[in-house]
């Protein structure tokens, strides 16, 4: 079952990279050094806890664009196949979001489904 679901969210990943794009734009416009009000780290605003269970990495290095894509990824790689696991298939894009931040309001989810369904027409 591990396996399929990684091959799941490895034929996913097409989209992946978009998502996370977007994820990054609708969390903090894409900079690396916002602190969110609740004491978010990372250009994804990932949770200081949730740093802490995906990594022994300082909080200084959720300023690396690339380790902190790292750490959401494996955080939204956990969440996506627990999602597939309950739904047998993949969240659509507005639902990703509501895995990374699920008290978001609708219309912030609205907005990051709109990016990623730009952006693969785009493709």
């Amino acid at each position: 079952m591990k396996t399929l679901l990684a091959i799941l969210f490895c034929c996913a990943s097409v989209h992946a990279m978009d998502r996370f794009e977007a994820l990054s734009q609708i969390e903090s416009g894409n900079r690396d050094n916002v602190t969110g009000a609740s004491g978010e780290i990372s250009r994804f605003q990932i949770k200081k806890s949730v740093w802490d269970s995906e990594t022994s990495l300082p909080y200084s290095s959720a300023k690396n664009p690339f380790t902190a894509e790292n750490v959401a990824k494996s955080v939204m790689s956990k969440r996506v196949s627990n999602f597939v696991f309950h739904n047998h298939r993949q969240p659509t894009a507005f639902e990703t979001y509501q895995l990374w931040n699920p008290r978001c309001p609708r219309d912030t989810a609205q907005r990051f489904s709109n990016l990623v369904n730009s952006k693969t027409k785009n493709q």
